[in-house]
């Protein structure tokens, strides 16, 4: 398995930086990412992504070159990712969700909002009333103005505790771009 142009995938840098980058470019053994990163060259790096069956994969490579916007990788190798990849953030700003509760064939039937607790790539802590271990979403993450950070994406509740509902996502990396957003932060739950 290997990187595809376009895809979303999450690095952790020598320091212990994490972010979320989109591939410009993937021709075997390297990958070019945007944004460049800060790593210097030669700097090993680790990623996860997720290929097109669904199946996480870890990747370990090396800064190979640097330009303003993108930095080349040194692909080294690919395994299956076992476990989490990125810490979860608690973002700050604050977002919101816009949860929407699917019947069993498939239609929106109930709407619940929520404030997002913490954030990963393969979901979400979200505080809500109303929510059930079991239950089918189509999730909104919304910053404060209200304006979507990603749209529609489709999980479910894993469970409840506490009045926070645990959200993991059908596919893990359609949170990416609110990960992007929150990586600036650097904080971690």
């Amino acid at each position: 398995m290997f990187p595809r142009t376009g895809d979303a995938i999450a690095l952790r840098i020598g320091d212990g930086y994490e972010l979320v980058v989109r591939v410009r470019q993937a021709d075997r053994p390297r990958i070019i990412v945007m944004p460049a990163l800060s790593a210097p060259t030669n700097e090993g790096i680790e990623a996860a992504f997720v290929a097109s069956d669904g199946t996480g994969y870890r990747l370990r490579g090396r800064i190979g070159h640097r330009e303003t916007n993108e930095t080349t990788i040194e692909v080294e190798g690919v395994t299956p990712l076992l476990g989490r990849f990125l810490r979860r953030f608690t973002p700050d700003p604050p977002l919101y969700a816009e949860l929407g509760l699917l019947d069993d064939t498939g239609p929106v039937y109930r709407r619940v909002q929520g404030s997002v607790r913490d954030l990963a790539l393969a979901g979400a802590g979200i505080a809500a009333e109303g929510l059930q271990m079991g239950d089918q979403l189509q999730l909104t993450l919304t910053d404060a103005g209200g304006t979507p950070v990603v749209s529609d994406l489709d999980a479910a509740v894993v469970h409840v505790a506490a009045g926070v509902a645990g959200i993991a996502f059908a596919q893990p990396f359609d949170a990416a771009p609110a990960m992007a957003a929150l990586a600036a932060t650097d904080r971690a739950a």
